[in-house]
């Protein structure tokens, strides 16, 4: 049962990364020269999320695995044991500070930096047309990421099937 559930939760999450592709591929809405584009500038962008936030977010989903245990009511388990979930609780706001601060330093200079970067990255190409507000753009979207990893890999750690579903 919770392998079903998270093959399907898998296959969501499959769709929703490669959504956009799907949508610039069948509806047109960039040239193809605006994709490649907007392909380095999310590959570029993304480095953030999977070198920063991407083991932590590891570590802290089996963190969470071992403290909050998936099939006991939260309720019960305050009752049983507190200091667990006070702990679990703590770290989790820990981290989502820690993560909100990346993310807010990566949005502050990304803003003031994205032409710069791509001209170093890529050359006058790169830095003149869409490419440095897709950049800026994809800043605002690391803080996202940010805060969504954290929350989300507690919530994957301490949800029961019936929630997974």
């Amino acid at each position: 049962m919770l392998l079903w559930s998270f093959l399907k939760q898998g296959f969501m999450k499959q769709l929703l990364t490669d959504g956009e592709r799907y949508v610039m591929t069948f509806f047109n809405t960039l040239k193809f020269d605006q994709q490649g584009v907007y392909d380095i500038v999310n590959n570029l962008g993304s480095l953030a999320a999977r070198f920063l936030f991407k083991p932590v977010e590891t570590a802290a989903y089996f963190y969470f695995s071992q403290l909050v245990q998936r099939e006991v009511p939260i309720q019960t388990q305050i009752k049983q044991d507190s200091n667990r979930i006070k702990e679990a609780a703590s770290v989790l706001e820990c981290l989502l500070r820690v993560n909100s601060s990346i993310g807010l330093i990566a949005l502050s200079f990304g803003q003031a930096y994205a032409k710069l970067a791509l001209f170093l990255y890529g050359g006058s190409t790169l830095a003149t047309g869409i490419g440095p507000v897709l950049l800026q753009m994809h800043c605002l979207a690391i803080l996202f990421l940010a805060v969504n990893g954290i929350t989300e890999c507690y919530a994957a750690a301490t949800m029961n099937v019936a929630e997974l579903n």
